[in-house]
């Protein structure tokens, strides 16, 4: 294994994580299953996890290939927009925890883990 694929670990590890988080995050929110500072302890933590990623995947540079494994670099860009959109979203939903906008929480809350999840099938 080469020390040039680690960025890509990373940015992958953070995606799947933040993406999971809120889906799951929501999920729980949804059924009512957790109180209002767990909500808003867990968008105050997925919206860092995204920040995160974005840097990561702002710091790589795009190359045909790491290591002698060929990359698809036509994905790159879609995938940009796509933890974009993640990530604006994820700072909604956290913006709506913190106002204890329950409603509007959970669709934005929804609305990001779609995102993530795009993000993480274009990734």
């Amino acid at each position: 294994m080469s020390a040039a694929s680690l960025p890509y670990t990373v940015l992958l590890l953070l995606v799947e994580l933040a993406a999971g988080s809120l889906a799951m995050l929501t999920v729980f929110d949804a059924r009512r299953q957790v109180t209002t500072g767990y909500v808003k302890a867990g968008a105050i933590t997925v919206v860092p996890l995204v920040i995160l990623a974005a840097w990561a995947y702002l710091t790589i540079s795009n190359v045909p290939d790491v290591d002698g494994y060929v990359l698809d670099t036509a994905w790159f860009r879609p995938f940009g927009i796509a933890l974009s959109v993640f990530l604006v979203l994820s700072v909604a939903h956290m913006i709506a925890a913190m106002r204890e906008a329950h409603a509007a929480g959970v669709a934005l809350g929804a609305a990001g883990s779609v995102a993530g999840a795009v993000a993480l099938v274009t990734l």
